[in-house]
């Protein structure tokens, strides 16, 4: 496999991780991953595998999140960038 290809790929997935959406959603699969204490890499992966479908079964916290995360961009424009946690 190129080696630039693979970077690119690297970089263009690293950049979606500055969404705050995905950012909510990286904690809350940390937060089901680690709940248990994880001793070997195949019990690791299970808890990944685990904690993804749980999420993608989450539909209603999903909508709430992305709700949340359009409430405060809408906050943010609405104080022309300034100081919006007020507002929420």
């Amino acid at each position: 496999m190129d080696q630039t290809w693979r970077s690119q790929q690297l970089a263009s997935q690293v950049s979606r991780l500055k969404s705050p959406l995905v950012y909510c959603v990286w904690g809350w699969m940390k937060e089901l991953v680690y709940s248990v204490k994880v001793v070997t890499r195949d019990a690791l992966l299970d808890r990944i595998l685990d904690a993804t479908e749980s999420i993608r079964n989450s539909q209603r916290k999903l909508q709430q999140a992305t709700r949340a995360v359009h409430n405060r961009a809408a906050a943010c424009v609405a104080a022309g960038g300034g100081i919006f946690e007020i507002q929420l």
